[in-house]
């Protein structure tokens, strides 16, 4: 994205007046490209790139704020998540493992580390008490009450840690690391909570990747609220044929709005069951639209036909970065959305048992 590239390049007005210098050494054999990446939202994008020579590179330029950024090998799997500043850095490289780079010469990526280095003590212990739950779950003569000790250590393993990070994100307001972290958390949060949480953060970080992400999520998700007019959107289904969300809620009492994926395991668990209620209720007015969160037509379209889905399926193949997941806010699938005929959310994210409840209370 070169008009990406240029503004982070340009001699704009950079915070402080300064710029970066990059200099890293890869351990390994490697002399091929180097990639700089930003990050929109979740999505590393690419802005610079530099030949590695002798295991060493350098990228210079310029930041307005300090934020995530991402460096990764051509060809290589994996990528070094670090937080960029307008300083002298310097970056060491496994050649083979990126992702266990190292970073000195960034204040806020120390801050990053330390951070990470009291949080990973919660999740440490976490993980050890869920490999002692499933030892024990292995063996047959283990009483229920050791099985209730773990379990309500690990509760309380647990709500330290959603504690401690929910403090750091309060006490930190002017942190350029906090919205980073409440973008990655935010689940933590009730909905109704994340616009005080947000509105805590100091104007100077507004303009982070993690605040503008998470305030489009709120955003997002004000305007798909139930009782808000849908937000409409038109996608080609499996034979080319583009479908708008609209014109199918128009001729029906009821449309689920699905989202899922071919490679979707809760998604499949759950297909026989949503055939069921499809079946039942559709002569009284309901229809499914799926939209698939696939990145390619051929695992789409064998889905379908694996499920022989009756009703319309539509993708514009961009997986995670499909338009109609923005529009309605879609972190994670399945999730869906009913919408009445008038075009207005009823309810959102019903799965088996709900569902059926739900239609059979609107379709009596």
């Amino acid at each position: 994205m070169l008009h990406l590239k240029s503004v982070l390049l340009a001699g704009v007005l950079l915070y402080g007046g300064g710029k970066y210098t990059i200099n890293g050494k890869i351990e390994g054999d490697f002399n091929g490209k180097v990639y700089l990446s930003a990050a929109e939202g979740f999505t590393p994008v690419k802005i610079d790139s530099a030949i590695a020579k002798n295991g060493k590179f350098t990228f210079k330029g310029g930041v307005k704020i300090p934020d995530l950024y991402f460096i990764s090998l051509e060809d290589k799997k994996g990528q070094m998540l670090f937080f960029l500043e307008n300083s002298k850095l310097n970056v060491t490289l496994p050649a083979d493992s990126v992702w266990k780079g190292q970073v000195k010469g960034s204040g806020v990526h120390d801050q990053y580390v330390k951070y990470n280095q009291e949080e990973g003590q919660f999740t440490a212990k976490l993980d050890e008490i869920s490999k002692a739950l499933r030892a024990l779950n292995k063996n047959k003569e283990a009483s229920e009450a050791e099985r209730s000790k773990l379990m309500e250590e690990y509760r309380t393993v647990n709500k330290a840690d959603m504690d401690y990070i929910k403090n750091y994100i309060a006490a930190n307001p002017k942190s350029v690391l906090t919205p980073f972290l409440l973008q990655s958390k935010y689940s933590l949060y009730r909905f109704t909570e994340l616009d005080s949480v947000v509105n805590n953060l100091d104007k100077s970080v507004m303009t982070t990747n993690g605040a503008k992400y998470i305030t489009n999520y709120i955003s997002v998700k004000k305007k798909t609220d139930v009782g808000q007019p849908l937000t409409d959107f038109a996608f080609p289904d499996s034979t080319g044929k583009v479908i708008a969300l609209s014109s199918v809620v128009k001729q029906h009492k009821y449309v689920l709005l699905d989202f899922w994926a071919s490679w979707c395991g809760p998604c499949r668990a759950e297909m026989p069951q949503v055939k069921e209620i499809y079946a039942k209720y559709k002569s009284q007015g309901f229809e499914i639209f799926a939209v698939s969160l696939d990145a390619s037509a051929a695992p789409w379209k064998k889905a379908m036909q694996e499920f022989n889905m009756q009703w319309p399926s539509v993708s514009d193949l961009k997986g995670w970065n499909c338009e109609a997941g923005k529009l309605y806010g879609v972190t994670g699938v399945p999730y869906n959305v009913l919408i009445d005929q008038q075009g207005t959310i009823v309810a959102k994210n019903l799965h088996g048992n709900g569902l059926d409840a739900k239609l059979k209370e609107l379709l009596k």
